[in-house]
């Protein structure tokens, strides 16, 4: 990503007569150290993990996760989100330009998991922050409360291990999740801000009807997810019950 970034800064330098054609020349025989993707990360968290961390996070904290795994938002998106990007009656988070990694506006549907978060977190009169801890922005607290909560929920966190988990996991999850609920993709892809390919970027335009039908659609198969796994924790403690094992 760095000699990426690196052979950019070169070629916008080159094409504003700021350096000359032999740096661009020696950029330009940089080969990629990496394959494409092959640093990838597949963790998803599952409906198991998510409400047990549900369960022991503090509630500055707690809000946060359940906004995310119903929105797909990023950790960045979240910290800097304002009460004046929530369109409370219409029913959508609407994100500016310069609120996004992509550089361009996004709406996104709230569902009433969404609502009632936002609707008991309080709001303060010295700034328009929505996650707040102690009555202020939560910055470098937020990996704090990360790690504690998922120590406390018996889940391993780093960004090396495959098995660990980290909070851009979330993301991930949740487009994993919309496809097993059948979302099509361009609604998934402009839902979670991700640039639709090809033609479809000129000819797909979905309107906020159809994100709303689309967030919908999630949020009853996960009430579904929710449900099962609720009632398979609920059979296992019966089970040990019975036989006398601690659980």
């Amino acid at each position: 990503m760095e000699i990426s970034i690196a052979k950019t800064m070169v070629n916008k330098g080159f094409d504003n007569d700021m350096v000359d054609g032999r740096t661009l020349k020696a950029f330009r025989r940089i080969k990629r150290k990496l394959k494409k993707g092959s640093n990838s990360r597949e963790r998803t968290l599952t409906i198991e993990e998510y409400l047990r961390l549900v369960e022991v996070s503090r509630d500055h904290f707690k809000a946060i996760l359940i906004t995310a795994y119903h929105t797909g938002m990023r950790r960045g998106e979240l910290l800097n989100l304002k009460w004046s990007d929530i369109d409370r009656e219409k029913g959508f988070i609407r994100l500016s330009a310069q609120e996004t990694k992509e550089g361009k506006r996004k709406s996104i549907p709230m569902n009433h998991f969404v609502r009632e978060v936002l609707e008991g977190l309080p709001r303060h009169i010295h700034h328009d922050f929505v996650f707040t801890y102690k009555g202020e922005p939560i910055g470098h607290g937020f990996r704090r409360s990360l790690r504690t909560a998922c120590r406390k929920a018996g889940i391993p966190i780093s960004s090396e291990d495959p098995d660990g988990f980290t909070f851009h996991d979330v993301r991930r999850t949740v487009k994993t999740n919309m496809l097993r609920a059948g979302i099509d993709k361009a609604l998934r892809d402009t839902i979670l801000g991700h640039s639709l390919k090809g033609m479809d970027e000129y000819y797909l335009k979905p309107s906020e009807e159809d994100l709303r039908a689309a967030m919908d659609r999630y949020t009853e198969w996960l009430e579904t997810q929710i449900t099962k796994a609720v009632e398979s924790v609920d059979q296992s403690v019966d089970q040990a019950a019975k036989k006398g094992q601690p659980m």
